[in-house]
C-alpha cells in the first residue's frame, strides 16, 4: 500500500510539474483482424487492481461506431515489480493469464460466448500456442502492449489479429 501512495505522488508531481512537454497520447487500442483494420478509443474502464497475492488488469474499450468493444484482461500478476518488456503467460505455474475479447455490441445478452456464438472473438495466452501478448512497458499508470495470433468464436471460427497494439492510462484500484 505504501508503495502504491509513492506512485501516486510522483505521478501526480511528474505530470503535473511537466506543463512544457507533450502530453501522453489518448488511449487506444488498434489492431488488424485478418483484412479489417479496428481502432477502439472509447475508454469504458481501464483499471489495475491490486491484490493480496495477485494484480489484475482490466482495459475496455469501444470502437468509434460503438459497435465493437475491446476487452483486455491480464490476471495473476505483479507489474508493478516486472522488467518490461514482458511477455504474458509465460510461466503458467503462477497461473499469469492475459485475454483479448472482441465483442459485437449488438448480439443479444444470452448467447454472448455462448456455444452457438460465432460473432464474438478471444485469444488467450494459456490455451492458445498461437496467441501472444507483451506489456511493452509500464510506468506511472500508462501501459503499452502488443498482442497477436489466433482468435476464436465458441463455434470453432477463427481469425488471425496482426500487429494489435494498446496504450492505455490505468487508474489504480
Amino acid at each position: 500500500m505504501k508503495k502504491l501512495i509513492i506512485l501516486l505522488f510522483v505521478s501526480l508531481f511528474v505530470f503535473g510539474c511537466n506543463k512544457n512537454e507533450e502530453t501522453l497520447p489518448s488511449d487506444n487500442i488498434y489492431c488488424n483482424i485478418t483484412s479489417a483494420q479496428y481502432n477502439f478509443t472509447k475508454t469504458s474502464d481501464a483499471r489495475y487492481i491490486i491484490g493480496e497475492n495477485q494484480d489484475q488488469v482490466m482495459i475496455i474499450m469501444i470502437d468509434e461506431s460503438k459497435n465493437l468493444l475491446c476487452n483486455i484482461n491480464i490476471t495473476s500478476t505483479d507489474l508493478l515489480q516486472a522488467e518490461f518488456p514482458k511477455k504474458i503467460g509465460q510461466n503458467l505455474i503462477d497461473g499469469e493469464t492475459g485475454d483479448v475479447q472482441i465483442i459485437n455490441m449488438n448480439m443479444p445478452v444470452d448467447t454472448l460466448f455462448g456455444k452457438g456464438d460465432d460473432v464474438n472473438y478471444s485469444g488467450w495466452t494459456f490455451s492458445n500456442d498461437e496467441f501472444e501478448m507483451v506489456i511493452e512497458s509500464f510506468e506511472n499508470g500508462l501501459m503499452t502492449g502488443t498482442f497477436k495470433g489466433l482468435i476464436e468464436t465458441k463455434t470453432g471460427k477463427t481469425e488471425f489479429v496482426a500487429e494489435g497494439e494498446f496504450i492505455v492510462n490505468l487508474s489504480f484500484e
